[in-house]
């Protein structure tokens, strides 16, 4: 019988194409539980998963050792970058990918751009405000952000860590509206704004929302915004979310005081009160304004400050606090660190940028009626500190509106329907016939001549940039008409140099004219135009 041996390195050939089956089908079957996986991440509204030395750390390398988040330890999430999603110029130095900011579509071609920063909770009862300012002031934001901790929700709805993966799961099943793209969650907050212990016995709210963490929430976020988006602006604002801002204000105001960017400059409401105790004068909090510079300073400031004393209430320097307060030690931060002090935010009549308080408060402060307490204390007088009525007419915010809605009168009264003088049916009138957005608190008249006189310098300042705006163009057209002369007349070695330094001259004419416009002292009813008869040779 004749043997059915098989052949030497059969056997051998046998594994080997078994092993190949064996790994192509495991190989297929990771990626296809990998596709799956993406596409459920994507459903849930882009979260990815990472973890070990490309988790998106905020400075991790200096923070204390956070504890373990369950029972699978500390996870990190980010937002993948969506299809469509703007075009950045701005190269990111560090592995976290930045959410996408909201965006004003001309952010490029501005010089004083403004990056508004709010601090956030994203909780049922908050959304609600989040939604009104995308309808009213952030809209004109250069850049909008909203900074928030990693645990969101409420009692009713539950509380969910976005630092775990099974919770964001979880937020998604039970409805809740995740993060947007212009939110940032600051996942290496140590203090839960959800559950602390009660501080009095009269604090009825011991599990919900009563932890002071407003001044680590700031910190974390202006060192998470000088590493992520200092090159996207010239001027930053910390902005509380009862405060209606007027972005657009910032530009004229930086340029009255001729204030650049790269100086340091932190600026706003400025008190006095503390610097008894804590030799400080600091911006108060509705709305605090900073150069790049100063943003960068206090960055710096924020990383290399004590840590240990976390636990205790602040003292005036700058370290880490237990505080419910961010404005003392961001002062002492800026002072002790770089020698910055803050600069209050007045018109050349004294009058205040920002109000701290509703317009129909302040619009009767009286100081010599009032006399010296903490709002007046340590402020130099002006007339309008006795008249009364001492706020500007091109404000830069007000403050103090818990109402959110009342975003959207003011969006009327300065930007739409009553700023245009047309009643759409949902406006308020007087007895004497005066258009109001709704009816507002106090004196009803002297408020309608305070937002007369904010409306008039409103229209005014808007005539003045276009005027700046068409004198810019005439000598960029003035410049480019020389340009193509030159290259008619000169030699062709000379015509590269030319072209090359019209080129630099083109692209800085705008600033120039700017400058030039807004220097001169010859009113804008005796303007000169210069004729000189010339030999072009």
């Amino acid at each position: 019988m004749l043997s059915r041996r098989q052949p030497p390195g059969s056997a051998l050939s046998m594994r080997a194409t078994l092993a190949i089956l064996f790994l192509t089908s495991f190989l297929f079957g990771s990626i296809s539980i990998w596709r799956v996986h993406r596409k459920y991440l994507r459903d849930l509204g882009g979260w990815g998963i990472y973890d070990g030395d490309d988790a998106p750390l905020l400075d991790g390398e200096w923070l204390p050792e956070a504890p373990e988040v369950g029972a699978t330890g500390r996870m990190r999430l980010r937002r993948n970058r969506e299809k469509g999603r703007r075009k950045s110029n701005v190269k990111t130095k560090q592995k976290m990918e930045k959410p996408r900011p909201s965006t004003n579509e001309n952010a490029n071609a501005k010089q004083n751009r403004v990056y508004c920063m709010v601090p956030f909770i994203w909780t049922p009862s908050a959304l609600p405000t989040y939604h009104d300012i995308h309808a009213s002031w952030g809209k004109r934001c250069d850049i909008l952000r909203f900074f928030i901790d990693p645990v969101i929700g409420d009692p009713d709805v539950g509380f969910y860590n976005m630092t775990e993966i099974s919770e964001v799961i979880a937020a998604k099943d039970k409805g809740m509206m995740l993060p947007e793209d212009d939110v940032v969650i600051l996942h290496d907050m140590r203090r839960p704004w959800h559950t602390c212990n009660s501080e009095s016995e009269d604090n009825k709210n011991e599990r919900f929302g009563n932890c002071r963490n407003i001044f680590e929430k700031v910190w974390r976020m202006i060192v998470f915004t000088a590493r992520n988006g200092a090159d996207e602006a010239e001027w930053f604002v910390k902005v509380d979310a009862d405060t209606f801002l007027f972005p657009d204000h910032v530009g004229p105001f930086v340029e009255s005081k001729k204030w650049s960017h790269e100086e340091h400059h932190y600026f706003g409401h400025v008190l006095n009160h503390r610097v008894s105790d804590r030799g400080v004068s600091i911006v108060a909090g509705g709305a605090v304004f900073f150069s790049r510079a100063t943003l960068l300073a206090g960055a710096d400031a924020f990383r290399n400050m004590p840590m240990d004393k976390g636990d205790e209430e602040e003292d005036g320097t700058c370290r880490d606090a237990y505080t419910g307060t961010e404005e003392v030690v961001t002062a002492a931060c800026l002072k002790e660190h770089s020698g910055i002090i803050a600069e209050p935010a007045l018109d050349p009549d004294g009058r205040e940028e920002v109000m701290i308080y509703q317009v129909d408060n302040l619009i009767d402060y009286n100081r010599t009626e009032q006399g010296e307490w903490w709002f007046w204390e340590g402020k130099k007088k002006f007339p309008c500190h006795d008249d009364g009525d001492c706020i500007a007419d091109l404000p830069l915010a007000f403050h103090h509106y818990k109402n959110s809605k009342d975003f959207l009168n003011f969006e009327k009264e300065f930007y739409g329907s009553v700023m245009k003088g047309e009643d759409d049916g949902t406006l308020f009138r007087s007895k004497d016939g005066k258009l109001f957005s709704r009816r507002w608190p106090g004196d009803l008249n002297r408020q309608h001549r305070y937002f007369e006189r904010v409306r008039g310098a409103m229209k005014a300042a808007k005539s003045e940039t276009k005027k700046e705006d068409h004198i810019a163009l005439q000598i960029e057209k003035e410049v480019k008409q020389s340009n193509r002369l030159e290259r008619t007349l000169l030699p062709k070695k000379e015509k590269q140099s030319t072209i090359r330094g019209h080129n630099q001259i083109s692209q800085s004419t705008k600033s120039q004219a700017k400058k030039e416009h807004s220097s001169t002292n010859i009113p804008h009813n005796n303007r000169v135009y210069c004729m000189v008869p010339f030999i072009w040779t």
